[in-house]
């Protein structure tokens, strides 16, 4: 099984794929803060207003 890399992107192992997913349910369940992508914790640290929010 050859792992390919599209349009410039690192592959990304299944390992991870599932970690982040279970991160999600985690964070929905025990503790019901939103999880941030990372672009949006990006956005924040920034200063700037998060994906056109008014």
């Amino acid at each position: 099984m050859v792992r390919r890399r599209r349009h410039g992107q690192p592959t990304v192992a299944p390992v991870a794929r599932q970690r982040r997913r279970r991160r999600r349910q985690n964070a929905t369940l025990e503790e019901a803060r939103p999880v941030k992508t990372k672009k949006q914790a990006h956005w924040e640290r920034r200063g700037k207003l998060a994906f056109g929010a008014t």
